[in-house]
């Protein structure tokens, strides 16, 4: 297995792994390759950003769906939806009270989204 480290703007890094086996063939882009098209999968969960609970009414996505709601610059929670209906009140997201904030909390709480 071979791997390439990558540093990301933000100071992220992020390391790339790719099998070193003669299973894996590397063509020029562009190249192209034969073969069949498979059948398309199954459509994955919707995720929807909301900003207040009442946003989340019976009308809104369908089973599997997740819903995200920002609280100011202090709490977070996630809702899903399963028989129909969203699971109220949502898990919060939020570690305990001097829990060490991760990188996609503060990207989170500094207005990554609204």
């Amino acid at each position: 297995m071979t791997s390439t480290e990558v540093i990301l703007q933000n100071g992220v890094t992020v390391e790339f792994y790719r099998p070193s086996t003669t299973d894996v063939v590397v063509v020029p882009t562009g190249t192209p390759i034969a073969g069949t098209n498979g059948t398309d999968g199954v459509d994955g969960a919707t995720i929807h950003f909301i900003t207040n609970e009442s946003e989340l009414v019976v009308g809104l996505g369908a089973d599997g769906d997740l819903a995200l709601r920002r609280v100011g610059s202090t709490a977070a929670y996630l809702y899903v939806r399963t028989g129909g209906v969203w699971q109220l009140p949502g898990t919060s997201l939020v570690g305990a009270s001097g829990a060490a904030q991760t990188n996609w909390q503060a990207a989170f709480f500094t207005g990554g989204w609204s």
